[in-house]
């Protein structure tokens, strides 16, 4: 693993060493800061993959401090987990990370499991895998909209079929009607007499 960059800002020399000592300096190098404004400068130099930010700090406030670092670090999005001892409330807490951009928010001292956990959380944690997309929808041909004029010109096409055929259905049921009979359908059977003898020829 790559080592990590961690910018520790206290105003006590004291609580930087316990919290720098608890760093492996093989995994992580460390830079330190005991006011707001260093804090800043040493930010944009050292380009840190972490922050522990003490809130109350010499200069500039700690949540002041944080939201500049918010500000500068842009897309990279570099967590900052700020700590206190004074300012305890559920109220602070969210403060600071829905207002200011912390990451995290903790109580001092900075316990050495609570110090593996932020480690664990925040550089250690592995990439998340791709998410997966989902199969294209087979595409629909679209049937572009019919002009007024084509659907004119249609409905009249459907009016001279429909006039066309019953013209022709009329046609035929006339000559069904005016069918001439056959003579064996108009005379009666046994009505018809035979032809007369031709007349005798003439004395010679």
């Amino acid at each position: 693993m790559a080592i990590k960059r961690i910018l520790i800002v206290d105003y006590e020399p004291k609580l930087i060493g316990r919290l720098q000592s608890m760093l492996d300096p093989e995994k992580y190098q460390v830079e330190t800061a005991q006011d707001g404004f260093a804090a800043l400068d040493i930010f944009d130099t050292f380009q840190p993959d972490l922050v522990f930010l003490r809130t109350m700090l010499p200069k500039k406030h700690g949540f002041q401090v944080c939201q500049e670092m918010m500000e500068k670090a842009g897309s990279r999005q570099v967590p900052i987990v700020m700590h206190c001892s004074i300012y305890k409330s559920r109220k602070y807490r969210n403060d600071a990370m829905k207002i200011y951009g912390a990451a995290e928010y903790l109580e001092d001292p900075i316990e050495e499991d609570t110090l593996k956990t932020v480690l664990a959380q925040f550089l250690e944690r592995p990439l998340p895998p791709p998410v997966a997309r989902p199969a294209a929808a087979p595409q629909v041909p679209v049937v572009p909209p019919m002009s007024k004029a084509a659907a004119r010109s249609k409905t009249t096409d459907s009016a001279i079929d429909r006039a066309l055929e019953d013209t022709l259905s009329g046609l035929n049921l006339d000559l069904k009607k005016k069918k001439t009979p056959s003579v064996e359908a108009t005379v009666p059977i046994g009505t018809v007499q035979p032809p007369a003898p031709p007349p005798p020829p003439p004395p010679p």
